[in-house]
């Protein structure tokens, strides 16, 4: 089952609605907007129907790539895409690129607190200060 799969199957056993800490010890809501869409109010505001969950795989197949599957957060709120810290080696900089399909030097959302909080909460991978640890 890949990540995205497995965040719906474990969302939808908890009602569609569940809050979730984060890694500051802050907690924030995740829930479905339409049955392939989620959103979080830590994300602060709701853009068209929310993130579509296929973020969830991206990041877990690019993940793949880094040693012990552990993929660098990055940065997009001091970087712009596609400097060193929102770059394609970042977990910010691969949905920037794979995800918002954006180019070099665009602004990107910056989501990864939300993100990892999730990616942790359903077992799919550690969420960690700087960076995020798939599981092998």
């Amino acid at each position: 089952m890949n990540a995205s799969e497995i965040i719906i199957k474990k969302l939808k056993s908890m009602g569609g609605h569940v809050d979730i800490k984060q890694l500051n010890g802050n907690i924030t809501d995740f829930y479905f907007v339409k049955e392939d869409t989620f959103w979080s109010s830590g994300l602060y505001k709701l853009i068209d129907d929310g993130y579509l969950f296929n973020m969830f795989d991206l990041l877990e197949k690019e993940s793949h790539r880094f040693e012990n599957r552990c993929i660098p957060k990055g940065n997009a709120r001091k970087y712009k895409l596609g400097e060193v810290g929102c770059s394609i080696d970042t977990a910010v900089g691969i949905l920037g690129y794979l995800y918002y399909k954006k180019e070099t030097g665009d602004s990107v959302y910056e989501p990864m607190h939300v993100i990892a909080a999730v990616l942790e909460w359903a077992g799919i991978a550690k969420n960690k200060r700087g960076y995020i640890q798939f599981n092998q």
